[in-house]
């Protein structure tokens, strides 16, 4: 008995010395963290290692939707000047998308191809240390592990795996909202024109509720 409340005093010792507790059994953890960061000589600490980089004029683009092939459309944009791109393009997996005249199912090499040329401009376009959040759906179509295909795509590009195709416009929508700027690309004009409506009746909204002191 005596030996088992020691164990325990010995625990709730170290549990003290370890702000994050629940970590301690299940790995070591390291003492002096920044001290030995700095010790390291690595570029943590350094200010003078930060990457600056030119302000790019955006201005053509900023809070508007691009009706277009996205491909294109980014080809036109300046390198190192998108903070965040946030997408979903299509699954090819058959869905009845408004427009589309191959009907979501092109050739998978085609789809790939494709999507691996957009990457490597949104690649271009995002400032150093930017952001590429894109929704692929975790499924198998002929037995084509395409979530796999995409995050092994933006990886060789040297992204950190973790939207330039706007659908009908949720995020450009929520961006307006916070007071965000943004830019909203989709080849699809009926969706463009949904976006576009959204953002109008948002702001109409808006102003009625300024009127009524809401």
């Amino acid at each position: 008995m005596q030996q088992l409340q020691s164990t325990i005093g010995e625990k709730t010792d170290r549990y003290r010395e370890y702000p994050d507790a629940k970590l301690l059994c299940r790995e070591r953890k390291v003492k002096d963290r920044k001290d030995k960061e700095i010790r390291r000589d690595g570029s943590k600490y350094k200010i003078d290692t930060k990457i600056r980089i030119k302000e790019m004029d955006v201005s053509k683009w900023i809070n508007k939707i691009h009706c277009g092939d996205s491909e294109n459309i980014l080809e036109e944009m300046p390198d190192n000047s998108i903070d965040i791109i946030i997408t979903s393009p299509p699954y090819n997996f058959g869905l009845d998308y408004k427009e589309d005249e191959d009907q979501d199912a092109i050739h998978w090499s085609h789809y790939f191809s494709k999507l691996n040329r957009i990457w490597g401009e949104c690649f271009r376009i995002l400032k150093p240390a930017g952001r590429i959040c894109v929704n692929v759906q975790p499924m198998f179509s002929d037995y084509i592990p395409t979530h796999h295909i995409i995050s092994n795509q933006l990886s060789d590009l040297g992204l950190l795996w973790k939207g330039a195709i706007l659908g009908v416009g949720t995020t450009t929508l929520v961006a307006e909202k916070l007071n965000r700027r943004h830019i909203g690309i989709d080849i699809s004009e009926n969706y463009c024109n949904i976006a576009e409506e959204r953002i109008k009746e948002y702001k109409k909204q808006s102003r009625l509720q300024d009127f009524m002191g809401g």
